[in-house]
């Protein structure tokens, strides 16, 4: 849902390149549409948000291209020391959940140690396990069937 982004210094100042993706509408120029994988696309962005504590994603900054797929941009702000969830899913995505469940702080570390500092990465993890507790009261309280697609 991201498109590939590389950090570069522009004009002396941090910042980063973002491919463009051609033909999108910012999600409040249309409606959504009324389909079980928008409402999975809808909970997958929830968990990413929730993971990098993405307390800005709003209708601008979530764009729609023209075959209905969510695109994501603009993550100022995001990696805080909050380890609270917020606007956690409702639903869960097995396969995306099998990957978070896997997620090692070492294999972090060596991916995004340019990125994130150690304490980041720990935090990223806690929010991790947040969302796996969240998630096992969520199946504890409406079973399987409900909460996972």
């Amino acid at each position: 849902m991201v498109p590939p982004t590389v950090k570069r210094t522009i004009e002396g100042r941090p910042g980063s390149i973002q491919l463009w993706v051609n033909g999108c509408r910012t999600y409040k120029e249309g409606t959504a549409p009324a389909t079980t994988d928008w409402n999975h696309a809808v909970s997958r962005v929830n968990l990413f948000d929730a993971l990098i504590v993405n307390t800005l994603r709003n209708e601008t900054n979530l764009l729609v291209d023209p075959d209905s797929e969510i695109i994501l941009v603009d993550h100022v702000g995001v990696f805080s020391s909050d380890t609270e969830l917020r606007n956690p899913p409702a639903h869960f995505d097995r396969r995306l959940l099998a990957k978070l469940r896997a997620l090692r702080e070492d294999e972090v570390q060596i991916r995004l140690t340019k990125i994130l500092s150690r304490e980041d990465i720990k935090n990223v993890l806690k929010r991790r396990d947040a969302l796996l507790t969240h998630l096992a009261k969520l199946v504890a309280e409406k079973g399987d069937a409900a909460v996972l697609f």
